[in-house]
């Protein structure tokens, strides 16, 4: 005779397979950043930054501005962070550090 399987234990299963997945939904954006250069993604071929954007550890928001195209970008606690959104079919991306911001070409938001 078998007992059903405890229910923490397939809790701990699916965990393990989300997990898992996760992981590989990781390595797919990486391989893609890299092979199409970043365009998909805004992170232009640096692979620091494509693996940030989507764990969260880059938080520099790269703004183009509709009318002008200038590129701005918005560091946390500034007054437009909270309301700007970051569009990458327009071009816009996360960046990881200011240094890699204006090597980028883009200007620090002068609202404070």
């Amino acid at each position: 005779m078998s007992f059903p399987e405890p229910r923490w234990k397939k809790k701990q299963r699916r965990k393990n397979r989300l997990a898992t997945l996760a992981k590989v939904a990781l390595v797919f954006i990486a391989f893609i950043v890299l092979m199409f250069g970043g365009h998909l993604y805004g992170a232009k071929g640096n692979i620091r930054t494509a693996i940030g954007t989507f764990t969260g550890e880059c938080r520099i928001k790269g703004n183009i501005r509709v009318m002008t195209g200038e590129r701005i970008y918005h560091l946390p606690g500034q007054k437009y962070y909270p309301s700007t959104r970051i569009n990458f079919i327009r071009g816009e991306r996360w960046f990881c550090t200011e240094a890699e911001a204006q090597a980028s070409g883009w200007r620090k938001a002068k609202t404070l």
